[in-house]
């Protein structure tokens, strides 16, 4: 299933709501079900749908034992109900949407993440960041850093540019998101944790970042302003290769103008080495979020080519699609 997030525009002033992208539309789940209880008589459609099959991914990843079976009970009734001809519920609220279209656009396909782990698996990003000198404690073992889960932006909306930055720059990374918890999980499982894969653009101040990095801390300010997830999740039972990473071309493009092209399964560590790293000792819960690190050739950085405001960035990757977005001005600086 290929999973998003849109703005509905019959339901003005609520948070945008869980879809399905099928056959060129995006079709939404929980009012499928309020049409299916409307047409059984029910007394409270909306309530009973909200309780079957929420708006929000992020509850459903959260609370439901079974989240495809979940989805994919609304997805079957949508089926259904094109079938038959019933396309809107009894207020007249569309079932099915145009997808991305200017009334309801796609946005960042998870509405709540719990944590963000960022990892630095690519040998091509590391030599260029560790200038040709890679430690080697980065072949020992996956490792990791933590940054803010809170200013997460999605497809098409505006990159925020901080005050004080002068070199903005972009990142293109595999994103997973997580759909089951565990503790300790052995590699052999971690299949089963993987609700399904997304892009990021991991943005990143350098100059920031030059003065952090000597401070063995890890990234803060450089790295906690912005991030970009989307524009879908393609769930994991659309790839076969679990344990390592499935072979997928990942490009970059800055006003129409191609950067780069890597696969992402270039990777030196492997999905099952990196979730049951991130586990070890701690809980992996739903909704997190982890980049599996910056691909080769995917930032600014490595490519000697730093992006200006106003630039138009793509990421796209095969066969879940291209995260479109904006570099916004540098802010003025407000004291509060």
């Amino acid at each position: 299933m290929k999973i998003c997030r849109y703005k509905n525009p019959h339901l003005k002033g609520l948070p945008p709501r869980l879809g399905v992208i099928y056959n060129g539309q995006i079709i939404d789940p929980h009012l499928n079900f309020v049409a299916e209880y409307e047409r059984e008589g029910l007394f409270n459609p909306w309530e009973r749908a909200e309780v079957k099959c929420p708006s929000s991914l992020s509850k459903i990843l959260s609370l439901y034992e079974n989240p495809f079976d979940t989805i994919e009970a609304g997805f079957a009734i949508a089926l259904f109900n094109e079938k038959v001809g019933e396309l809107e519920t009894a207020q007249g609220i569309p079932l099915f949407y145009p997808l991305d279209s200017e009334e309801n656009p796609v946005t960042s396909p998870l509405d709540s993440i719990h944590s963000f782990r960022d990892f630095f698996s690519y040998e091509e990003h590391a030599k260029k960041a560790f200038k040709g000198s890679i430690p080697k404690e980065w072949y020992e073992g996956p490792t990791y850093f933590r940054q803010s889960h809170q200013n997460f932006i999605g497809h098409k909306d505006v990159i925020f540019w901080p005050s004080s930055v002068k070199k903005l720059d972009f990142e293109a990374e595999l994103g997973v998101v997580i759909g089951l918890e565990g503790k300790n999980i052995k590699e052999h499982n971690t299949k089963n944790h993987i609700f399904g894969f997304t892009i990021i653009n991991d943005i990143s101040a350098r100059d920031i970042q030059k003065k952090e990095w000597p401070l063995h801390l890890g990234p803060g300010k450089s790295k906690d302003f912005c991030s970009v997830i989307g524009p879908i999740i393609v769930t994991i039972d659309e790839f076969d290769d679990f344990n390592h990473i499935p072979s997928m071309n990942m490009s970059v493009k800055i006003n129409d103008k191609n950067l780069s092209t890597s696969n992402v399964n270039k990777s030196k560590y492997g999905l099952s080495e990196i979730i049951s790293y991130a586990s070890k000792d701690e809980w992996l819960l739903p909704t997190d979020l982890i980049g599996i690190g910056t691909v080769e050739g995917g930032s600014g950085f490595e490519l000697e080519c730093f992006p200006k405001h106003g630039d138009n960035i793509e990421l796209t990757l095969e066969g879940v699609g291209t995260l479109k977005n904006t570099f916004g001005k540098p802010q003025e600086v407000k004291n509060w």
